[in-house]
């Protein structure tokens, strides 16, 4: 018992004394509380934080932020599906873009589930940040000098398909087992034969307000251009595809 409550009333004591103990325990348990507060804080805080990071900017939507134009489709463009068909997507594209990639399959589902309406217009955009760019561009387009369109097609999607072993042995294994003569191959490739036409590619992209990869427009049937944000899922495009459609 404290001194000073030595020659106090035992009635009188005792409840000092239980206020004594009330006083003591309401300050521990303050102290407590306000140590718990901080370290709910500090947790808080730190998840706060994790989220703070660059947003996904592949999947912004189907935008226009004014008057959009394209380059148009000409003969010297590689066209996938009916040429003749009404709505054309027009793909500015990078084959070392992991996003890229990503919009590839995104692509080859509208061609083949709107067969017939929709066409595929691709285009090279490498981009300097990306070394095995520009050269896969340039071979592309050498295979395709001797194989054609469809040709073009396949290799490009199997560069895709490989997209992590990109390099002039894989462009050299890729056109010989899609069937074009090796030498007369690395010989173009070798000696960048076909960098104007990627150039040609790269130049209407700067003209068409391409900023990165991929760069994809939509031309409606009624012929206005739609400027489609990042690399967007099929499920995302579809209800905007639907819609020009009248579906």
């Amino acid at each position: 018992m404290p001194k000073f409550l030595e020659h106090t009333p035992s009635n009188v004591a005792f409840f000092l004394g239980l206020l004594l103990g009330v006083a003591v325990c309401s300050t521990i348990g303050f102290f407590v509380i306000v140590k718990n507060f901080q370290g709910a804080g500090g947790v808080l805080a730190k998840v706060a934080g994790t989220s703070d990071t660059a947003p996904d900017t592949t999947a912004q939507g189907v935008k226009n932020t004014g008057p959009v134009t394209v380059s148009p489709v000409t003969d010297d463009d590689h066209i996938r599906g009916d040429k003749n068909a009404s709505i054309t997507l027009v793909e500015y594209s990078d084959l070392q873009c992991p996003y890229c990639q990503r919009f590839h399959g995104t692509a080859q589902q509208l061609i083949s589930e709107y067969a017939g309406k929709v066409r595929w217009v691709y285009r090279h955009w490498p981009l300097a940040s990306h070394p095995e760019g520009r050269p896969a561009a340039i071979a592309s387009e050498c295979f395709a000098q001797q194989k054609g369109e469809s040709g073009f097609w396949q290799f490009v999607d199997t560069l895709f398909a490989n997209q992590d072993t990109l390099g002039a042995s894989l462009y050299t294994d890729t056109a010989t087992k899609l069937g074009a003569n090796k030498s007369a191959f690395e010989k173009c490739v070798a000696g960048k034969e076909t960098e104007p036409r990627v150039e040609r590619d790269y130049q209407l992209g700067i003209t068409d307000g391409v900023e990165g990869t991929p760069g994809n427009f939509i031309i409606a049937p009624d012929g206005t251009v739609t400027d489609i944000q990042g690399a967007q899922p099929y499920e995302s495009l579809k209800p905007f595809i639907d819609s020009l459609l009248g579906v």
